[in-house]
């Protein structure tokens, strides 16, 4: 997979309108991508809700889709770099 070329990684750094919103849908439009390797979210206004939905598709738990259901998630295994620093919200 890695001969063929492709969207890598993700930069968003330092834009907080992106906020929880965003960050969600990001994740799980990458629960199952093959193809990005990092994601980039410094300061994004990002909270504990978001580092949870992150922490799901990392791991693979279930991870609501739509209001109607969720999906099964064996976890992405090709995102080796999620950067959340300095979004204060997420707590330690």
């Amino acid at each position: 997979m890695d001969q063929f070329g492709g969207l890598r990684r993700i930069t968003l750094s330092d834009n907080p309108q992106i906020g929880d919103a965003g960050s969600i849908n990001i994740a799980e439009a990458l629960v199952d991508d093959l193809w990005i390797k990092a994601i980039d979210l410094q300061a994004c206004g990002l909270t504990d809700a978001s580092a949870r939905v992150w922490l799901s598709v990392l791991a693979g738990t279930q991870v609501k889709v739509k209001p109607s259901g969720e999906r099964a998630n064996t976890g992405n295994r090709s995102l080796f770099v999620l950067d959340l620093r300095r979004n204060p919200e997420i707590g330690m």
